[in-house]
């Protein structure tokens, strides 16, 4: 059941499609924590680097006149933080597996004679836990032992980004996205998590149509 409403979706959306792209995007995440616990006493652990990947499929949207397009892809993020403090420095690492989604506004250019545009993107993704740390004055523990980590996260992201064409199957791309938390699986009354991330990235992407 499941394959056949994925392939109608495939199908339907070919109707309704200029062009298919293919694309691969690395940057670097700098991450906030934002804890919650029983007495709504919040605390804010700084940023900290972290690297991401993320591949997909774009497809122009033929009504659109090239103006807008949609994409979804597949994504590994690391959202890592650090607590400066005066004695011991807190060390968050953590890995999670994305389903991206996002549409795509160009507001400069987006015509087969431009050969650079800008556009707005808006999007949603699912994050799932894979690995993760925390580092208390060199002990390690494992965060997978922890729900507000060891769950999904669905976040909700705003970005400005640029594409210049190389050639006729070839463009380049640079971005800048801001992704907040909208809803995470592991949060209780007693105690939440949230991420606010914000993310550079480039990569490349290739006409496949």
């Amino acid at each position: 059941m499941n394959k056949k409403i994925i392939t109608s979706f495939f199908m339907l959306l070919s109707f309704y499609t200029y062009s298919q792209e293919f694309y691969i995007n690395m940057g670097k995440n700098y991450t906030t924590y934002h804890f919650k616990n029983a007495p709504n006493i919040s605390s804010t652990v700084s940023e900290d680097l972290g690297n991401s990947f993320e591949i997909g499929y774009l497809f122009e949207l033929e009504e659109s006149r090239q103006k807008m397009s949609y994409e979804f892809g597949l994504s590994l993020n690391e959202y890592n933080a650090i607590v400066k403090a005066p004695e011991d420095a807190i060390k968050y690492n953590t890995q999670y597996l994305g389903l991206t989604s996002a549409l795509n506004y160009a507001i400069l250019g987006g015509h087969d004679r431009d050969r650079f545009m800008v556009y707005l993107k808006g999007g949603l993704s699912a994050n799932r836990f894979l690995s993760g740390k925390e580092e208390i004055d060199g002990k390690i523990y494992d965060l997978k032992n922890y729900d507000e980590f060891n769950k999904s996260f669905f976040m909700i992201s705003l970005g400005l980004h640029a594409n210049m064409i190389i050639s006729d199957d070839l463009s380049f791309n640079l971005g800048y996205n801001r992704y907040e938390t909208l809803f995470n699986t592991g949060n209780t009354p007693g105690q939440s998590l949230s991420f606010s991330v914000e993310q550079i990235k480039m990569g490349l992407t290739f006409r496949i149509d």
